[in-house]
């Protein structure tokens, strides 16, 4: 019984979001559609400690020399914000920590008021 109340209230829910971004698409307020996705996923690094072979991004050790620098990492964020409007980016990869300049990237990702997660 809870779950069928849970299920209902997260269906009425989301109805009430679609019916406000149909309204304001109405008003012009919202696209229709959109050209290039909302959001990116940034493989950071490969760099791992680990060798899992069930590993999606086969990280390890052997493929840091094909990293991006971090001047690369801040044009393709002001690039993807300019041209495409993404403004949610999740940050991944091998262990991204090891990526050492991963706390500079953040602040730039912040300062162009884009949304982030780290996994």
């Amino acid at each position: 019984m809870k779950q069928h109340r849970l299920l209902t209230q997260q269906a009425e829910c989301a109805q009430e979001h679609i019916n406000r971004i149909r309204h304001e698409q109405e008003q012009g307020l919202y696209p229709k559609s959109f050209f290039m996705p909302l959001g990116l996923q940034f493989e950071i690094t490969s760099k791992c400690g680990l060798y899992c072979k069930h590993c999606y991004n086969a990280s390890g050790e052997s493929h840091s020399k094909d990293e991006m620098t971090l001047t690369d990492w801040k044009q393709l964020v002001d690039c993807v914000i300019k041209e495409g409007g993404i403004f949610q980016c999740i940050i991944s990869g091998g262990v991204n920590l090891y990526y050492w300049e991963m706390a500079f990237l953040k602040s730039w990702i912040h300062y162009m008021k884009m949304e982030q997660a780290l996994f």
